[in-house]
């Protein structure tokens, strides 16, 4: 008992203090935008404002924007704080939004200072806007919900649906003190004006190392989720010549990548394992599809996936010079004393490595079918 005690003491006389703050006392931000303009940073913080619901005592609140500019990021952090004299407070921000023209300069120096910020959690999403950072938060603001919560939602749900991949500030960081890799970012645009508006993800963002240099369509983003192994579930429509158009829902995924070294030069090879269940097929008329024309459905599919893996290997990888793919990572695992010395020749390198896909799918079990 006595030794009890004594460790307790010592616990408490050994724990710091923090200064404790009530909610009033600060400014909660749920959401960041961020746009570089003259050498100057213009940002928009999505505040939180809790308002008490009269009938039963519970608190709800809305969104607000606050906007603000400043030479330096905490510069312009800081006069937030000019509003109402409260703590501006990060810890709540699920999200920040870069602006496209800043994220084609570059986004090095932004990601450092919200990487060493310690409120701002390392799973805290990336998104770049279609368009400006200020104009997208100022139109969820707009929306009848008012909320931050909107674009959340859809990142959430496109990482479910195979168009979104692995973009919080962890992600895209780790990519960035690799050797030669790059990352990418979804794409976010609004639809419609005022309380109707509406936000979807349109795209992905392409960098070349920190700065964005490409967007992909949805489509073409989830070739490069295949390729890295990123797709939980995915939804394909492919069109057969005899079975007609073919609606997929893809349920797993599993991608694998195979180096070897071909006259000194890196040499790989993709294969894509996957199962799901056939949704739809419009052109085979009422009846149920016979088990040869399954398996064809499932070659369409296979054939697809291959083609939209190779078309985003080739646009971004061979073409483009962007290792989106990780495939130095590779290299680097395999054979390291070789990667030491082609480090520095990397990007010279990438158009002359041979890469191949091959996919096998199987399709279980088919869904209801509609007639031509």
């Amino acid at each position: 008992m006595k030794k009890q005690l004594l460790c307790l003491c010592c616990c408490l006389l050994l724990s710091g203090c923090m200064e404790a703050r009530e909610l009033k006392e600060r400014t909660i931000i749920e959401a960041v935008g961020i746009d570089r303009k003259d050498g100057a940073y213009e940002m928009i913080f999505q505040q939180y404002q809790p308002t008490p619901d009269q009938k039963d005592g519970s608190a709800s609140g809305e969104s607000k924007p606050v906007q603000s500019d400043g030479r330096s990021i905490s510069e312009a952090i800081d006069k937030v704080t000019h509003y109402n004299g409260n703590e501006v407070f990060l810890g709540n921000s699920t999200y920040i939004v870069l602006g496209s023209d800043m994220a084609r300069e570059g986004i090095l120096q932004e990601l450092h200072y919200f990487n060493g910020e310690n409120e701002i959690s390392p799973s805290t999403y990336l998104v770049v806007a279609d368009g400006s950072a200020g104009e997208l938060l100022n139109a969820q603001s707009q929306t009848k919900a008012q909320t931050s919560s909107a674009i959340r939602d859809i990142l959430e749900q496109g990482q479910k649906n195979g168009v979104v991949g692995q973009s919080t500030i962890m992600d895209v960081m780790k990519r960035l003190v690799g050797d030669s890799t790059s990352p990418y970012l979804p794409v976010i645009s609004k639809i419609g004006e005022g309380e109707e508006a509406v936000f979807k993800v349109t795209g992905m963002a392409v960098f070349d190392r920190e700065k964005m240099v490409d967007i992909l369509d949805v489509e073409e983003a989830k070739g490069v989720l295949w390729a890295n192994d990123e797709v939980k579930r995915a939804l394909l429509v492919v069109e057969d010549e005899q079975l007609g158009l073919v609606s997929t829902e893809i349920q797993k995924s599993k991608t694998r990548v195979k180096t070897q070294l071909q006259d000194g030069i890196p040499q790989f090879q993709l294969h894509v394992d996957c199962s799901g269940r056939i949704l739809e097929v419009i052109g085979s008329g009422e009846r149920p599809l016979l088990p040869e024309e399954q398996k064809q459905a499932a070659q369409v599919v296979e054939q697809e996936i291959q083609k939209r893996i190779q078309e985003v290997v080739q646009r971004c990888f061979t073409e483009g010079g962007c290792d989106i793919f990780r495939f130095c990572d590779q290299v680097k695992r395999r054979y390291p004393q070789y990667w030491k010395q082609i480090q520095k020749y990397w990007p010279q390198l990438m158009p002359q490595c041979g890469v191949s896909v091959t996919v096998d799918c199987s399709l279980a079990k088919t869904g209801q079918q509609a007639a031509e």
